[in-house]
């Protein structure tokens, strides 16, 4: 796979987070307004958000009641789904008997990427621009939560490779 398509399925995912993140910013309470994105719902008290879909695996952080998740897949591994938590930005897993999952019936589109050559062997430069009016939170591999204010660009340089 080409870096730039490796990068392409990274940000898909952290578009789930950013309209999540919307929603969970917004709305304060949680109904049933659909928010464009699959999400999954703490409903036990405390919840473990794993790194690897097993209980024998290490716990990445504990979550709370009401804590909300982007759903990364539909298809759970036994009884785990993949989910990245909102307001860490932390990808994991989580048993599903701990959440309530609200699929959209309302997809929103999520951005349009522009391949482009840059003819060296340097690492590639990426600029992404934020023209929402919310703030836009994204991860990178394993780089921490890079956060984009509202109506600005960030540039970043990564070594290629798979994210």
């Amino acid at each position: 796979m080409k870096a730039p398509m490796r990068f392409l399925s990274l940000l898909i995912l952290t578009v789930l987070s950013i309209y999540s993140n919307g929603y969970a910013q917004d709305r304060g309470e949680r109904g049933d307004e659909d928010p464009g994105i699959d999400v999954a719902i703490v409903i036990s008290i405390r919840a473990n958000l794993r790194e690897r879909p097993s209980t024998s695996s290490t716990v990445l952080r504990e979550v709370k009641r009401g804590d909300v998740f982007a759903l990364v897949n539909r298809i759970p591994v036994g009884p785990w789904y993949s989910v990245i938590h909102i307001k860490s930005s932390t990808e994991g897993w989580i048993n599903g008997n701990t959440i309530r999952i609200q699929y959209t019936e309302k997809r929103k589109a999520g951005p349009v990427f522009e391949e482009r050559s840059t003819g060296t062997t340097n690492d590639p430069t990426i600029q992404v621009t934020n023209d929402s009016d919310r703030i836009l939170y994204l991860k990178v591999g394993e780089d921490d939560r890079i956060v984009i204010s509202p109506h600005a660009t960030r540039t970043m340089t990564k070594s290629p490779g798979t994210y």
